[in-house]
């Protein structure tokens, strides 16, 4: 009996516990590239903003990934996934990757830092906005990167300043008050930017790792009642 009940305890919780794991990883692997992305991006400027909502000017939205306040102005940063070789002109419409023998295009992502630039001049001009796509690590290009495209070891140097100008600063403190209340005005779009990162997988991860222990717990529970 005791074996019987051992096995409803460990069975449920063990496929529930996996299902949570395969859940959770994408997530776990994200915070991590987060937190490389965060220190790659402190060698811009020493204050980060992510996940910002903006009107576009033209009755849209702009989300912007990072803003970095460096000491020549704001940087909008557009982090871009790909790995391999990366081929696309500042001012073509599509860019490919390349992995192995296997192409695939995607849009041009200047097309996105422009609108992002856009956005912050209408918001905050005075913050000489300036717009960067950051691409990982993993990530070559055998014909040269347009201007406005990086890797993380483009950003890398002991030299850069970081102290920033008491008037930029001020700007970007009256920026960040702007960006809290847009992000109270438009929580339902940033909790779609959230979804896109994975959240909403994530929160699933969650409830099946409370699933499992709160199974073991019971069947444990109904075990000790059983002896008693």
């Amino acid at each position: 009996m005791n074996t019987q009940i051992l096995l409803l305890a460990i069975g449920p919780a063990s496929l529930l516990l996996a299902l949570a794991i395969w859940l959770l990883r994408p997530a776990l692997c994200r915070r991590s590239h987060e937190k490389t992305i965060l220190r790659t991006l402190r060698n811009l400027g020493p204050e980060i903003r992510r996940d910002i909502v903006l009107e576009d000017g033209i009755e849209g939205l702009t989300f912007i990934d990072y803003a970095v306040m460096t000491p020549d102005g704001v940087m909008a940063v557009e982090v871009l996934p790909h790995k391999g070789a990366i081929f696309g002109a500042e001012h073509a419409d599509q860019w490919s990757q390349v992995i192995g023998r296997k192409t695939t295009r995607f849009p041009n992502p200047l097309a996105r830092t422009r609108e992002q630039v856009t956005a912050l001049r209408l918001t905050a001009k005075e913050l000489k906005p300036r717009g960067l796509a950051l691409f990982g690590p993993d990530c070559t290009f055998p014909k040269g990167k347009p201007p406005g495209v990086a890797v993380p070891d483009d950003l890398k140097t002991d030299n850069r300043p970081t102290a920033v100008p008491a008037t930029l600063y001020r700007a970007w403190q009256d920026f960040i008050q702007l960006a809290e209340q847009k992000a109270a005005t438009y929580q339902a779009e940033r909790a779609l930017m959230r979804e896109k990162h994975g959240w909403g997988r994530s929160f699933l991860g969650v409830l099946f790792t409370i699933a499992a222990a709160a199974w073991a717990v019971f069947i444990s529970w109904e075990a000790i009642i059983s002896l008693v």
